[in-house]
């Protein structure tokens, strides 16, 4: 129980009750840049809204004991890199109007591979995502997550495995109104590998 201790299960379950309403422009959220964008609305793939690139849009089945992690099993995104590939930066707008919804996303990066990623979460409701991150030897991953939502729940469990001389830098920052929950189990399976987790959460009243 102390693992969960702080996080408002109140309003998760206030937030995974509410109706679903109109979707929040995406006009702002966009860093310029060429690289692949991807937009989901209430879990659910946009191809028309989408320009993928090396990102795919298929089934998955999380192999994780998290009790939120798991509800995420189903359509989900992935990034497989090969051995010193690298990609323009990819960003991910995950759009809610209510309800609930959940998504895994798997990212896996060959040896000397370098991605960057930026996560914008956006809308209202109870948005639940898992991140399986699997990093070869001498790999770089930076993850930039937006918590935007103007109401509601986000919960966000990260599952990495950071090879040797590889590194994983995710950064979080919540500046939206809806309550959170952020945690990860992250691995260094190798010699000089590096994880960093950390971020910041610009609270409201009794927000959390």
């Amino acid at each position: 129980m102390e693992a969960w201790r702080w996080t408002d299960l109140a309003a998760l379950e206030a937030a995974r009750s509410t109706d679903r309403g109109s979707a929040p422009a995406l006009d702002g959220l966009w860093i310029e840049g060429d690289g692949p964008r991807l937009v989901f609305r209430d879990g659910m793939y946009q191809p028309e809204l989408s320009t993928p690139g090396e990102v795919s849009v298929e089934a998955i089945s999380p192999a994780t004991a998290h009790p939120l992690g798991a509800v995420t099993a189903g359509d989900g995104w992935r990034l497989t890199l090969a051995a010193e590939q690298t990609v323009a930066v990819i960003q991910i707008v995950h759009v809610a109007t209510g309800g609930e919804n959940h998504l895994p996303g798997v990212i896996e990066l060959g040896r000397n591979a370098d991605a960057s990623i930026v996560e914008t979460f956006v809308g209202a409701g109870w948005t639940n995502r898992l991140t399986t991150i699997r990093l070869a030897e001498g790999a770089r991953l930076t993850r930039s997550v937006r918590l935007l939502q103007a109401s509601g729940f986000v919960s966000l469990r990260e599952e990495a495995e950071i090879g040797a001389a590889a590194s994983l830098a995710s950064i979080f920052l919540g500046a939206g109104k809806a309550a959170s929950r952020i945690d990860g189990e992250l691995v260094v399976t190798g010699d000089g590998g590096l994880a960093e987790m950390g971020g910041a959460l610009l609270t409201r009243g009794e927000q959390r």
